[in-house]
Protein backbone atom coordinates (compact mmCIF):
# COMPACT_ATOMS: atom_id res chain seq x y z
CA UNK A 1 0.00 0.00 0.00
CA UNK A 2 1.00 3.23 -0.31
CA UNK A 3 0.27 4.60 2.86
CA UNK A 4 3.03 4.62 5.30
CA UNK A 5 3.71 2.62 8.52
CA UNK A 6 2.15 -0.34 9.15
CA UNK A 7 -0.72 -0.28 6.22
CA UNK A 8 -1.57 -3.83 4.91
CA UNK A 9 -0.43 -5.60 7.65
CA UNK A 10 -2.01 -7.07 10.79
CA UNK A 11 -1.68 -6.40 14.10
CA UNK A 12 -2.98 -9.18 17.03
CA UNK A 13 -6.81 -9.41 15.57
CA UNK A 14 -6.63 -6.34 13.72
CA UNK A 15 -6.00 -5.81 9.32
CA UNK A 16 -4.70 -2.36 9.21
CA UNK A 17 -6.23 -0.37 6.35
CA UNK A 18 -4.89 3.28 6.25
CA UNK A 19 -2.89 5.95 8.54
CA UNK A 20 -4.93 8.63 10.39
CA UNK A 21 -2.41 10.18 12.08
CA UNK A 22 0.90 9.73 13.66
CA UNK A 23 3.17 11.31 16.20
CA UNK A 24 6.54 11.08 18.69
CA UNK A 25 4.75 7.72 20.10
CA UNK A 26 3.11 6.05 17.88
CA UNK A 27 0.77 5.95 14.85
CA UNK A 28 -3.29 5.55 14.64
CA UNK A 29 -4.98 3.43 11.95
CA UNK A 30 -8.22 3.15 10.57
CA UNK A 31 -8.20 -1.15 11.30
CA UNK A 32 -11.06 -3.53 10.97
CA UNK A 33 -11.03 -6.41 13.27
CA UNK A 34 -10.66 -10.03 11.47
CA UNK A 35 -13.87 -12.06 12.69
CA UNK A 36 -16.22 -9.29 13.42
CA UNK A 37 -15.13 -7.17 10.57
CA UNK A 38 -15.76 -4.32 12.87
CA UNK A 39 -13.52 -1.48 11.90
CA UNK A 40 -11.85 0.24 15.19
CA UNK A 41 -9.23 2.96 15.59
CA UNK A 42 -6.12 1.45 16.30
CA UNK A 43 -3.44 3.37 18.59
CA UNK A 44 -0.13 1.58 17.62
CA UNK A 45 3.17 1.86 19.80
CA UNK A 46 6.44 2.68 18.53
CA UNK A 47 8.39 -0.57 18.82
CA UNK A 48 11.31 0.91 20.34
CA UNK A 49 8.95 2.63 22.80
CA UNK A 50 7.14 -0.15 23.85
CA UNK A 51 10.60 -1.79 25.08
CA UNK A 52 10.81 0.75 27.56
CA UNK A 53 8.87 -0.29 30.85
CA UNK A 54 7.32 3.16 31.78
CA UNK A 55 6.58 4.41 28.60
CA UNK A 56 4.69 1.47 28.12
CA UNK A 57 3.15 1.56 31.57
CA UNK A 58 1.95 4.68 30.84
CA UNK A 59 0.55 3.37 27.56
CA UNK A 60 -1.49 1.38 29.03
CA UNK A 61 -2.24 3.02 31.49
CA UNK A 62 -4.44 5.64 29.01
CA UNK A 63 -6.57 2.49 27.76
CA UNK A 64 -7.57 2.15 31.24
CA UNK A 65 -7.97 5.50 32.33
CA UNK A 66 -10.16 5.54 29.03
CA UNK A 67 -12.27 3.41 29.87
CA UNK A 68 -12.64 4.09 33.42
CA UNK A 69 -14.45 7.15 32.59
CA UNK A 70 -17.42 5.47 31.52
CA UNK A 71 -19.27 8.30 29.76
CA UNK A 72 -20.55 8.60 26.31
CA UNK A 73 -18.13 11.93 25.77
CA UNK A 74 -15.16 9.79 26.33
CA UNK A 75 -13.68 7.73 23.86
CA UNK A 76 -14.61 4.33 23.96
CA UNK A 77 -12.08 2.01 24.16
CA UNK A 78 -12.76 -1.70 22.99
CA UNK A 79 -9.29 -3.57 23.23
CA UNK A 80 -5.70 -3.29 24.27
CA UNK A 81 -2.88 -5.37 24.22
CA UNK A 82 0.32 -6.40 23.67
CA UNK A 83 1.54 -8.80 20.75
CA UNK A 84 3.75 -11.96 21.65
CA UNK A 85 5.97 -9.53 18.97
CA UNK A 86 5.80 -6.83 21.54
CA UNK A 87 3.50 -4.70 19.64
CA UNK A 88 1.61 -2.55 22.30
CA UNK A 89 -1.91 -0.86 21.04
CA UNK A 90 -5.24 0.27 21.88
CA UNK A 91 -8.48 -0.51 20.02
CA UNK A 92 -10.87 2.63 20.18
CA UNK A 93 -14.19 2.89 18.58
CA UNK A 94 -14.10 4.85 15.01
CA UNK A 95 -14.89 8.44 15.10
CA UNK A 96 -16.48 10.04 12.24
CA UNK A 97 -15.86 14.09 12.56
CA UNK A 98 -13.08 16.52 12.67
CA UNK A 99 -11.43 17.15 16.22
CA UNK A 100 -12.62 20.82 17.14
CA UNK A 101 -9.31 22.38 16.16
CA UNK A 102 -9.76 21.35 12.49
CA UNK A 103 -13.31 22.03 12.46
CA UNK A 104 -12.68 25.39 14.25
CA UNK A 105 -10.11 26.87 11.50
CA UNK A 106 -12.23 25.65 8.51
CA UNK A 107 -15.11 27.05 10.07
CA UNK A 108 -14.42 30.14 12.42
CA UNK A 109 -15.97 32.49 13.61
CA UNK A 110 -18.33 29.60 15.59
CA UNK A 111 -21.10 30.80 17.11
CA UNK A 112 -21.32 31.60 21.08
CA UNK A 113 -24.00 28.78 21.01
CA UNK A 114 -22.56 26.26 19.35
CA UNK A 115 -19.49 27.06 21.36
CA UNK A 116 -21.22 26.80 24.53
CA UNK A 117 -23.14 23.55 23.31
CA UNK A 118 -19.71 21.50 22.66
CA UNK A 119 -17.88 22.66 25.39
CA UNK A 120 -20.95 22.25 27.66
CA UNK A 121 -20.57 18.22 26.57
CA UNK A 122 -16.96 18.31 26.94
CA UNK A 123 -17.27 19.63 30.41
CA UNK A 124 -20.23 17.09 31.16
CA UNK A 125 -17.68 14.18 30.04
CA UNK A 126 -14.80 15.48 32.22
CA UNK A 127 -17.26 16.02 35.44
CA UNK A 128 -17.37 12.25 34.91
CA UNK A 129 -13.69 11.84 34.81
CA UNK A 130 -13.32 13.99 37.92
CA UNK A 131 -15.81 12.27 39.86
CA UNK A 132 -13.67 8.88 39.32
CA UNK A 133 -10.92 10.61 40.01
CA UNK A 134 -9.04 11.34 36.86
CA UNK A 135 -7.83 14.45 35.90
CA UNK A 136 -7.19 15.02 32.15
CA UNK A 137 -3.89 17.36 32.44
CA UNK A 138 -4.53 17.58 28.20
CA UNK A 139 -7.50 19.28 27.21
CA UNK A 140 -6.92 21.20 23.95
CA UNK A 141 -8.85 21.74 20.31
CA UNK A 142 -7.03 18.85 19.60
CA UNK A 143 -8.01 16.32 21.51
CA UNK A 144 -11.60 17.29 21.54
CA UNK A 145 -13.68 15.11 18.77
CA UNK A 146 -16.65 16.70 16.84
CA UNK A 147 -18.70 13.76 15.58
CA UNK A 148 -22.51 14.12 14.06
CA UNK A 149 -25.83 12.38 15.30
CA UNK A 150 -29.40 12.51 15.16
CA UNK A 151 -31.52 12.88 17.43
CA UNK A 152 -35.96 11.44 17.36
CA UNK A 153 -37.32 13.92 14.71
CA UNK A 154 -34.07 13.05 12.49
CA UNK A 155 -32.06 16.22 13.29
CA UNK A 156 -28.36 16.51 12.93
CA UNK A 157 -26.61 17.64 16.12
CA UNK A 158 -23.24 17.57 16.97
CA UNK A 159 -21.62 15.61 19.67
CA UNK A 160 -17.71 16.10 21.30
CA UNK A 161 -15.99 13.39 22.65
CA UNK A 162 -13.07 13.72 24.89
CA UNK A 163 -9.94 12.28 23.67
CA UNK A 164 -6.32 10.88 24.35
CA UNK A 165 -5.94 10.38 28.40
CA UNK A 166 -2.00 9.32 28.01
CA UNK A 167 -0.87 12.10 30.52
CA UNK A 168 -3.87 11.49 33.02
CA UNK A 169 -3.62 11.76 36.67
CA UNK A 170 -5.28 9.36 38.25
CA UNK A 171 -6.57 9.06 42.12
CA UNK A 172 -5.08 6.27 43.56
CA UNK A 173 -2.61 4.71 40.84
CA UNK A 174 0.71 4.67 41.17
CA UNK A 175 2.45 7.56 40.58
CA UNK A 176 4.33 8.11 36.96
CA UNK A 177 4.93 11.76 37.02
CA UNK A 178 7.60 13.11 39.06
CA UNK A 179 7.26 15.36 41.67
CA UNK A 180 7.69 19.42 40.53
CA UNK A 181 7.71 17.86 36.72
CA UNK A 182 5.66 19.81 34.11
CA UNK A 183 3.10 17.86 31.83
CA UNK A 184 0.40 19.20 29.16
CA UNK A 185 0.66 21.38 26.32
CA UNK A 186 1.55 25.25 27.68
CA UNK A 187 -0.86 27.58 25.99
CA UNK A 188 -3.65 25.79 27.75
CA UNK A 189 -2.46 24.76 31.15
CA UNK A 190 -3.04 26.36 34.14
CA UNK A 191 -0.51 28.34 36.79
CA UNK A 192 -0.39 25.49 38.94
CA UNK A 193 0.14 22.44 36.02
CA UNK A 194 3.37 24.51 35.41
CA UNK A 195 4.72 24.26 38.89
CA UNK A 196 3.64 20.40 39.56
CA UNK A 197 1.54 18.46 37.44
CA UNK A 198 1.05 15.93 40.33
CA UNK A 199 -0.92 18.56 42.32
CA UNK A 200 -3.51 19.50 40.01
CA UNK A 201 -7.16 18.79 40.49
CA UNK A 202 -10.46 18.85 38.22
CA UNK A 203 -9.87 22.94 38.87
CA UNK A 204 -6.95 22.33 36.99
CA UNK A 205 -9.06 21.19 33.09
CA UNK A 206 -11.81 23.87 33.94
CA UNK A 207 -8.99 26.20 33.47
CA UNK A 208 -7.79 24.48 29.97
CA UNK A 209 -11.66 24.54 28.90
CA UNK A 210 -12.12 27.93 29.23
CA UNK A 211 -8.79 29.36 27.65
CA UNK A 212 -10.20 26.62 24.81
CA UNK A 213 -13.89 29.12 24.76
CA UNK A 214 -12.05 32.05 25.16
CA UNK A 215 -10.04 30.98 22.03
CA UNK A 216 -12.95 30.21 19.95
CA UNK A 217 -14.73 33.09 20.77
CA UNK A 218 -12.10 35.91 20.71
CA UNK A 219 -10.05 34.44 17.77
CA UNK A 220 -7.13 34.03 19.78
CA UNK A 221 -5.60 32.66 23.00
CA UNK A 222 -6.00 34.44 26.43
CA UNK A 223 -1.60 34.03 27.31
CA UNK A 224 0.81 33.82 24.21
CA UNK A 225 4.49 34.12 24.60
CA UNK A 226 7.68 33.48 21.87
CA UNK A 227 9.15 31.56 24.84
CA UNK A 228 7.94 29.27 27.55
CA UNK A 229 9.49 31.29 30.38
CA UNK A 230 7.47 34.43 28.96
CA UNK A 231 4.44 32.51 28.38
CA UNK A 232 4.49 31.40 32.20
CA UNK A 233 5.15 34.72 33.43
CA UNK A 234 1.89 36.19 31.56
CA UNK A 235 -0.11 32.87 33.15
CA UNK A 236 1.03 33.48 36.40
CA UNK A 237 0.47 37.38 36.75
CA UNK A 238 -2.81 36.52 35.14
CA UNK A 239 -4.87 39.48 33.74
CA UNK A 240 -6.15 38.42 30.57
CA UNK A 241 -7.49 40.69 28.17
CA UNK A 242 -11.38 40.66 29.46
CA UNK A 243 -13.19 38.86 26.63
CA UNK A 244 -15.94 41.38 26.07
CA UNK A 245 -12.88 43.58 25.18
CA UNK A 246 -11.66 41.79 21.90
CA UNK A 247 -15.49 40.60 20.95
CA UNK A 248 -17.56 43.18 22.13
CA UNK A 249 -20.46 41.68 20.45
CA UNK A 250 -20.59 39.25 22.90
CA UNK A 251 -23.56 39.37 25.31
CA UNK A 252 -21.69 40.21 29.06
CA UNK A 253 -23.07 37.48 31.28
CA UNK A 254 -21.08 35.11 28.87
CA UNK A 255 -17.68 36.96 29.14
CA UNK A 256 -17.91 36.92 32.68
CA UNK A 257 -18.55 32.50 32.91
CA UNK A 258 -15.52 32.72 30.83
CA UNK A 259 -13.31 35.06 32.65
CA UNK A 260 -14.02 33.49 36.09
CA UNK A 261 -12.80 30.12 34.37
CA UNK A 262 -9.63 31.59 33.76
CA UNK A 263 -8.70 33.13 37.41
CA UNK A 264 -5.28 32.24 37.84
CA UNK A 265 -5.74 31.12 41.75
CA UNK A 266 -8.09 27.73 41.41
CA UNK A 267 -10.31 28.51 44.06
CA UNK A 268 -11.43 31.39 42.19
CA UNK A 269 -12.63 29.87 39.25
CA UNK A 270 -15.23 26.78 38.94
CA UNK A 271 -15.05 24.35 41.88
CA UNK A 272 -15.98 21.70 39.50
CA UNK A 273 -16.39 21.13 35.75
CA UNK A 274 -20.29 20.41 36.52
CA UNK A 275 -20.71 23.77 37.45
CA UNK A 276 -18.72 25.79 34.81
CA UNK A 277 -20.73 24.00 32.63
CA UNK A 278 -24.29 24.90 34.29
CA UNK A 279 -23.19 28.46 34.19
CA UNK A 280 -22.16 28.39 29.86
CA UNK A 281 -25.17 26.97 29.30
CA UNK A 282 -27.20 29.70 31.71
CA UNK A 283 -25.71 32.18 29.48
CA UNK A 284 -26.78 30.45 26.60
CA UNK A 285 -29.79 32.55 26.37
CA UNK A 286 -28.33 35.59 25.77
CA UNK A 287 -26.52 34.37 22.65
CA UNK A 288 -29.63 33.40 20.28
CA UNK A 289 -29.59 29.85 17.99
CA UNK A 290 -27.08 29.05 16.13
CA UNK A 291 -27.39 28.69 12.36
CA UNK A 292 -28.21 25.43 11.19
CA UNK A 293 -25.27 23.04 10.66
CA UNK A 294 -23.20 22.87 7.09
CA UNK A 295 -24.36 19.90 5.13
CA UNK A 296 -21.58 17.22 5.00
CA UNK A 297 -21.55 17.74 1.54
CA UNK A 298 -21.49 21.51 1.73
CA UNK A 299 -18.14 21.03 3.77
CA UNK A 300 -16.57 18.19 2.11
CA UNK A 301 -17.01 21.03 -1.32
CA UNK A 302 -15.54 24.00 0.66
CA UNK A 303 -12.54 21.23 2.03
CA UNK A 304 -11.74 20.39 -1.91
CA UNK A 305 -12.23 23.67 -3.39
CA UNK A 306 -9.32 25.09 -0.56
CA UNK A 307 -7.66 22.15 -1.94
CA UNK A 308 -7.80 23.46 -5.70
CA UNK A 309 -7.16 27.16 -4.61
CA UNK A 310 -3.82 26.13 -2.84
CA UNK A 311 -2.83 23.89 -6.04
CA UNK A 312 -3.46 26.29 -8.25
CA UNK A 313 -1.76 28.81 -6.37
CA UNK A 314 1.65 26.89 -5.55
CA UNK A 315 1.12 26.22 -9.68
CA UNK A 316 1.01 30.15 -10.20
CA UNK A 317 3.82 30.71 -7.82
CA UNK A 318 6.11 27.94 -9.63
CA UNK A 319 5.47 29.11 -13.09
CA UNK A 320 6.47 33.13 -11.74
CA UNK A 321 9.93 31.64 -10.21
CA UNK A 322 10.40 29.75 -13.84
CA UNK A 323 9.80 32.72 -15.31
CA UNK A 324 11.99 34.69 -13.47
CA UNK A 325 9.34 37.12 -12.21
CA UNK A 326 7.69 36.99 -8.51
CA UNK A 327 6.43 40.39 -8.48
CA UNK A 328 3.11 39.40 -10.18
CA UNK A 329 2.87 35.65 -8.05
CA UNK A 330 0.46 35.52 -5.85
CA UNK A 331 0.46 36.62 -1.84
CA UNK A 332 -0.26 33.53 1.05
Amino acid sequence: MSEPGRCGTRVDRYDIERLLGAGAFGSVYQARHVRTELKVALKVLKDAMAKDVSTLERFMREARTAAAVGDEHAVRVLDAEVTAEGTAFIAMELLDGDDLKTLAKREKPLHPSRVIQLLGQVLDGLSSAHLKGIVHRDMKPANIFVVRRRDAQGREFEFAKLLDFGISKVDGAKAMTLAGATLGTPNYMAWEQFFDARQVDGRTDVYAVAVIVYELLAGKKPFEGESLPELMQKVRLGGAVPLNSLAPALPIPLCAVVDKGLATRPERRYATAAEFAAALRSAAAFTGEAPPLAQRAEILEVVMTREVDNEKLIETKLKAEALGDTADAPKD
